[in-house]
């Protein structure tokens, strides 16, 4: 049986709560359902109903851990959370394309039909300015509009072509968002979106819950995968950092991708 890792994080501990209730019931009624087909009499086997409601506490568990760990609730799971497309090769970056968000939606609502909202995603920005803390990195745009992250204890500064940021924003409420930076060409920019679609696309359909501590492998994988064909060098170095063997297929993309030209 399935047992999730600390990196599902994003239900909390009333989640598991809630899942391991379901679980419970159904497998109260299941089991009660069977004996009463044999016997004649609704006899659910308790047992069989607890151990089935066990994994779930144990991710509500894991995920509260997790939240916590990231400025979220225990309970409820508030908190936030970053998947980044880092630029091993920052050439193709800092560029004029694209530096407002008007020009980008306008490209989109074009290319693929998104608005604010559509395929889960709330909003696709090139303009927010911010100072963010992850994981003891600091995330923030430069003058030159592009996004860096820089270790808060001192180290190397990287250029940041784009991130899909989630955050948990009530038990039963989360927001996804893309920030990018600015790129050299259309097509380069168009490149990255659709990596972070990629991460957007997995958060949204439920992969992380299926996975646990595997999402991560399993989604840099399926993006890199993707970039492989654009951008050999980059993605090569994102398929050695994250690996993933596991069933899922990795070319399990969202039709919405951009056609590059």
């Amino acid at each position: 049986m399935y047992l999730p890792g600390l990196s599902t994080g994003m239900g909390g501990m009333m989640e598991g709560l809630m899942m391991g209730g379901v679980q419970f019931g159904l497998t109260t009624l299941n089991t009660g359902a069977m004996n009463w087909i044999a016997t004649g009499e609704f006899d659910p086997n308790w047992m069989a109903a607890g151990i089935s409601a066990v994994p779930y506490l144990f991710q509500g568990v894991a995920s509260g851990i997790y939240a916590s760990n990231h400025g979220g609730n225990f309970w409820t799971g508030k908190g936030d959370y970053i998947f980044e497309s880092l630029a091993y090769d920052d050439s193709y970056l800092g560029g004029d394309y694209y530096r407002n968000d008007e020009a980008v939606h306008q490209m989109l609502e074009s290319e693929n039909g998104w608005r604010p909202g559509e395929f889960g995603i709330d909003d696709i920005s090139v303009e927010d300015v911010y100072d963010e803390i992850y994981r003891g990195n600091m995330y923030y745009r430069g003058t030159d509009g592009v996004i860096y992250r820089a270790p808060v204890d001192g180290g190397i500064t990287n250029a940041v072509s784009g991130y899909t940021y989630v955050s948990k924003e009530s038990l039963f409420s989360t927001s996804v968002k893309i920030h990018m930076s600015p790129h050299v060409t259309v097509n380069d920019f168009q490149i990255t979106l659709n990596h972070e679609f990629i991460h957007a696309f997995h958060r949204v359909s439920g992969m992380s819950k299926l996975l646990g501590n595997q999402f991560n492998n399993y989604t840099e994988t399926s993006a890199y995968t993707y970039s492989m064909q654009f951008r050999p060098t980059n993605a090569s170095i994102g398929l050695r950092t994250y690996q993933y063997y596991g069933p899922y297929n990795i070319y399990n993309w969202p039709n919405y991708l951009i056609g590059i030209r």
